[in-house]
């Protein structure tokens, strides 16, 4: 369930970043890429610890 619900959220923000271009100056898309790059990572390693805890 978390795992889906993180992969919707990483879809809406694919789609939200063409309308943020266009609204938004060059550096704080690149901010925001990074703050989702961040967030992505964060949620891939939080599935990677929670994986062998169910393993267990």
């Amino acid at each position: 369930m978390k795992n889906a619900d993180s992969h919707i959220t990483i879809d809406m923000v694919s789609l939200m970043n063409p309308l943020t271009t266009l609204m938004i100056p060059d550096s704080a898309i690149k901010a925001k890429i990074a703050m989702s790059t961040v967030a992505i990572v964060k949620v891939d390693s939080g599935i990677i610890t929670f994986n062998p805890h169910i393993h267990i």
